[in-house]
């Protein structure tokens, strides 16, 4: 099963980030009750994360789950085999879900990760998330597939709530 980018969702996903840096433009070039860095700040962030999504359609991101394992093409990671995970969950951050990913040996698979993306991991781990957290905002399918595909071939790495 392969999870793609969904041209309509990170379409519309890109115009809500570039209608909110037309926003911090707006408040930044307008006489209002704040500075205006602050408007600039909120424009130039919103701008950024617009053209990174626009460049994550362009590149075709794309997460597969198959008899060899999981694959997040935006990970720079080798596929992570069935054998290497200890389990699959839920997680929620700020109402998104994410399929967290607990490894068995998590230094084999994550020392050729960026210095910022190991740092990243260690920030989940020691709030007590799963070392690696797959987002599906923008793909298509969605979690709810990929829990399915999970849930039908690997029950025994399923813990749904916390619960085993």
């Amino acid at each position: 099963m392969t999870c793609s980018v969904s041209p309509g969702k990170t379409l519309a996903i890109a115009a809500g980030c570039f209608s909110l840096a037309g926003l911090g433009y707006f408040s930044a070039t307008h006489s209002l009750d704040h500075p205006p860095w602050f408007g600039w700040l909120i424009g130039g962030f919103f701008g950024l994360l617009g053209l990174g999504v626009i460049a994550r359609l362009l590149r075709g991101a794309s997460v597969t789950l198959d008899e060899a394992g999981i694959h997040d093409s935006r990970w720079r990671l080798d596929a992570l085999p069935w054998a290497a995970i200890r389990k699959v969950t839920f997680v929620s951050v700020a109402g998104t879900r994410l399929l967290g990913i607990d490894l068995r040996d998590e230094e084999r698979y994550l020392s050729g990760l960026s210095p910022f993306a190991r740092r990243s991991i260690a920030l989940n781990l020691a709030t007590g998330l799963p070392a690696l957290s797959i987002s599906f905002v923008g793909l298509s399918p969605g979690i709810s597939q990929a829990w399915d595909y999970v849930a039908t071939h690997h029950p025994e790495l399923m813990i749904e709530d916390g619960v085993a």
